[in-house]
């Protein structure tokens, strides 16, 4: 009875919300934002505090899921940080340079995109 209860424990464990702190944790976040020219999108984010929030959020290995895709900067950002990376946009104008760049950011890490 014991030994079922363990492993139950554990795989409700393995599935519970993972957040490490990284050595830079603190309530404000210093990282520059970019300038009007530098945007492929409206709403684009820096890819370094992209990858800082995958980072502390999805387990190594794991999955990132953006159903914006935008521009692709999470799933830059999933490269740098060797996550798998699972995007939907559906305008076109943003698709093709969004997978083009995630592309090439996967192709850097020796990453095959689609694994």
């Amino acid at each position: 009875m014991r030994e079922g209860y363990e492993a139950l424990r554990q795989s409700y464990e393995e599935m519970r919300n993972y957040h490490r702190c990284d050595p830079e944790h603190s309530n404000v976040w210093r990282i520059n934002t970019l300038s009007g020219s530098d945007r492929i999108h409206i709403c684009q984010k820096p890819d370094g505090i992209l990858a800082r929030i995958i980072r502390v959020s999805c387990r190594p290995g794991g999955v990132v899921l953006d159903p914006f895709m935008g521009s692709g900067s999470t799933g830059v950002a999933c490269a740098h940080e060797k996550r798998s990376f699972i995007g939907i946009e559906r305008d076109d104008r943003y698709f093709q340079p969004a997978t083009d760049a995630i592309q090439r950011a996967y192709n850097q890490g020796v990453l095959d995109l689609w694994q």
